[in-house]
């Protein structure tokens, strides 16, 4: 076996970075999801949310910074005309009170997106990340009990076979 060919051990508790990346419309850009899902919450005797924000989450796992992070967010994941986008590790503009809905598919599913996107990123001569998974947060401003975010979550955004989620009130 040539040494080229010979595995490089990991280095024991080196961890493989991963970033999230966010992506969302522009203020003062119309965000057809989120009316969508507006529009369907009475539907799930949720009554109370007076603003819905829908975003895109693309985890990225693999060797690269976070400077080349925020390159395949800026180059590829996002359009700079309506989309806004920011890595987990940036500080957001603070944000009323609401609750914070995720959803993402299980590692078991296929991602087709996200091998899409690891791809691209590839394409955009960064390092290609070991794996991309795509997800959804929506974030509910209003008046909302967990017990309403959760019927939100089961009911109108999630699938429990291939779906994880989570919620949390910030």
């Amino acid at each position: 076996m040539s040494a080229a060919a010979q595995a490089v051990p990991k280095p024991v508790g080196a961890e493989v970075p991963r970033y999230v990346v966010e992506v969302g419309m522009k203020p003062g850009n119309p965000d057809p999801a989120a009316l969508a899902l507006q529009s369907q919450l009475s539907s799930v005797g949720v009554a109370s949310v007076t603003e819905v924000r829908v975003l895109a989450l693309y985890e990225l796992r693999g060797r690269m910074t976070a400077a080349q992070a925020t390159l395949a967010a800026r180059d590829l994941l996002a359009d700079p005309v309506t989309q806004d986008y920011r890595l987990d590790r940036q500080a957001a503009a603070p944000l009323p009170a609401h609750w914070r809905l995720e959803v993402w598919l299980k590692s078991s599913m296929t991602d087709p997106v996200g091998e899409s996107v690891r791809k691209a990123v590839k394409d955009l001569n960064l390092p290609e990340p070991a794996t991309v998974r795509t997800g959804a947060a929506y974030q509910l401003f209003g008046r909302l009990q967990k017990s309403q975010a959760d019927r939100v979550l089961e009911r109108l955004l999630s699938n429990p076979v291939i779906h994880r989620v989570t919620a949390e009130l910030r």
